[in-house]
């Protein structure tokens, strides 16, 4: 086993016990509240929801290729906003780094302090 595996290994059985550490008083407190149903409630509410969108006018309108169209436009749109923003974060990263390792090299000052202190 390798020493990435290892610590790998290691970080997820702590966290395993940190959730397990979370839960367990939990578990005592949910035992505890009263079971009347009200996940049931939210469940016959979304559905009532998904009926009255069904039986809308504005909804039967649109063909099912034009909601998924518009659906696959506002996602790729998304996507290709997100991958520009990683980009311009990715190239102003690599620019910072390129000015320190310029800063750096060009500090001669540095190299001749570190040889003078040997």
């Amino acid at each position: 086993m390798g020493t990435l595996e290892l610590v790998s290994f290691f970080i997820f059985f702590l966290s395993g016990i940190g959730i397990a550490l979370i839960l367990l008083p939990k578990l005592s407190q949910l035992k505890a509240l009263p079971s009347d149903g009200r996940g049931f409630e939210v469940k016959e509410r979304a559905l009532k929801v998904v009926r009255r969108l069904g039986q809308s006018e504005r909804v039967k309108s649109l063909a099912p290729e034009k909601l998924a169209h518009r659906a696959l436009s506002k996602t790729r749109v998304l996507a290709l906003r997100t991958e520009s923003k990683a980009g311009k974060w990715l190239e102003d990263m690599r620019q910072r780094a390129q000015e320190k390792k310029e800063k750096f090299s060009s500090d001669d000052n540095y190299w001749k302090e570190l040889r003078k202190r040997r």
